[in-house]
């Protein structure tokens, strides 16, 4: 086969169409170069790039697919299964005699009254004049979460409102009220007490956010959710212990010497 080819301003030979100019160059006097033509056998042009027919591509090996979940959202560690004591169930009698169990056990006794203290409350004790708490829990009869107290809890403890979620959480918190007392005040007067200790940290009120939406209400159910808080396994930085010890009526400790004892 017959290939054309023609001759560039230094004299290499070129494949028609490849040069820079597109076809024969000129000379210097300005004629085209004549095309020459030429039997190669088996040639093949200057500059070109075979590839062997011998070789073929690798076949490429098919990946695995990774699997994605579709709406992917992190996990909620408030919806883990939460222990709960044994005994706890849809028996509201049995419900009642475990939380008198628990009441005895911290010297309290627990009755069911009629009384009601407002709407949505649980549970309540009493004081006299001087805030001195009688040893002593009422359960209000007709309030449903002592139908199921664990279910009930689980719900109130990713809603935020409890700081547990324990079935006895009520009976903990109630007991918290008496261990601790019941004292006038605001966050306002926990947070003077904490400055003329010269210990300074964000207000009492933003701190007990972080221990559930009930105790942000005032001092004293600050005190009983991290009360029933701590029976219940949870753990709080040195800020919401002291707060907790300035609200109980205690002697806040400094953060050097709660790490020194740890």
């Amino acid at each position: 086969m017959a290939r054309r080819y023609v001759r560039d301003n230094r004299g290499r030979f070129a494949s028609v169409g490849a040069t820079a100019r597109g076809g024969r160059l000129r000379t210097a006097a300005g004629n085209k170069r004549a095309t020459e033509t030429k039997e190669i056998a088996g040639g093949k042009p200057a500059g070109t790039i075979g590839k062997s027919r011998a070789v073929k591509p690798a076949a490429s090996t098919p990946q695995p697919r990774e699997r994605v979940r579709g709406n992917f959202r992190p996990r909620n560690t408030m919806a883990k299964p939460t222990p709960q004591r044994a005994g706890y169930s849809s028996n509201r009698e049995q419900n009642i005699a475990l939380m008198k169990e628990v009441g005895a056990r911290k010297g309290v006794s627990v009755t069911e009254t009629a009384e009601r203290k407002g709407a949505g409350v649980k549970a309540h004790v009493l004081t006299d004049k001087n805030y001195n708490t009688y040893p002593s829990v009422f359960l209000v009869k007709g309030n449903t979460h002592f139908n199921h107290p664990a279910q009930s809890a689980v719900a109130s403890r990713r809603r935020g409102h409890f700081s547990t979620g324990k079935a006895d959480h009520v009976i903990q918190h109630e007991i918290g009220h008496i261990k601790t007392g019941v004292r006038p005040g605001s966050f306002r007067s926990v947070d003077q007490g904490l400055k003329r200790r010269g210990m300074s940290q964000p207000p009492t009120a933003v701190v007990a956010r972080r221990v559930s939406a009930y105790a942000a209400k005032d001092k004293n159910e600050f005190t009983a959710e991290v009360y029933a808080g701590r029976r219940g396994g949870q753990r709080y930085d040195y800020q919401v212990m002291r707060a907790f010890n300035e609200a109980a009526g205690r002697k806040p400790r400094s953060l050097r010497s709660q790490l020194k004892n740890k």
